[in-house]
């Protein structure tokens, strides 16, 4: 994957923040209290998770399933020879287009059941956009991509939730809550 640019001092006390709350959730470490940041401030870049695998079409169904369970976040994006993206799978395809309807999974290819028309942020994007976007398509994940639509990372409700509960106060967090619901 790409490295990330520099960031200003705020945007880099809020990666650190990430980094720490992903270690936290497998209980490396406890969440350190920090100011807060303005939502507006951070971008997709900086919020995604960037260690991701992807998937292609020809792919079998059984080694996307494997990775979306490695994922820890329900979904792989499906991208082309050159890594751009041209679709997406997650545990639901799976389920409703192939299990539910009998198919065998054996046998079934990532472009059997893989979401074409998947919904990509650019990277620049604020988190504040990355949430909105989710919430009007109705996804609980997105692939951040760069301007070749190359994927460079995914960005989960989980990371929202997180990034969420770490810079707001309780009545931003009740609201933020309601969104993150609608995306269940």
């Amino acid at each position: 994957m790409s490295a990330r640019p520099a960031a200003h001092k705020n945007n880099s006390s809020a990666r650190e923040s990430i980094h720490r709350a992903r270690a936290a959730r497998s209980g490396a470490l406890q969440r350190p209290r920090r100011e807060k940041q303005s939502r507006s401030e951070l971008t997709a870049r900086e919020l995604m998770t960037t260690s991701i695998a992807t998937a292609r079409p020809e792919d079998s169904v059984e080694r996307a399933a494997r990775l979306i369970n490695d994922s820890d976040c329900g979904a792989v994006p499906v991208v082309d020879d050159l890594g751009r993206l041209i679709g997406i799978i997650t545990n639901s395809d799976i389920t409703a287009k192939l299990i539910a309807r009998g198919r065998c999974v054996e046998h079934a290819q990532v472009s059997d059941c893989m979401t074409e028309q998947a919904f990509a942020c650019p990277a620049d994007n604020s988190v504040e956009n990355c949430m909105l976007a989710m919430s009007w398509h109705q996804i609980k994940q997105m692939p951040v991509v760069d301007d070749d639509h190359k994927v460079i990372g995914i960005i989960c409700k989980r990371d929202l939730a997180w990034y969420f509960c770490e810079n707001t106060g309780r009545t931003e967090r009740l609201a933020i809550a309601d969104v993150v619901w609608a995306l269940a």
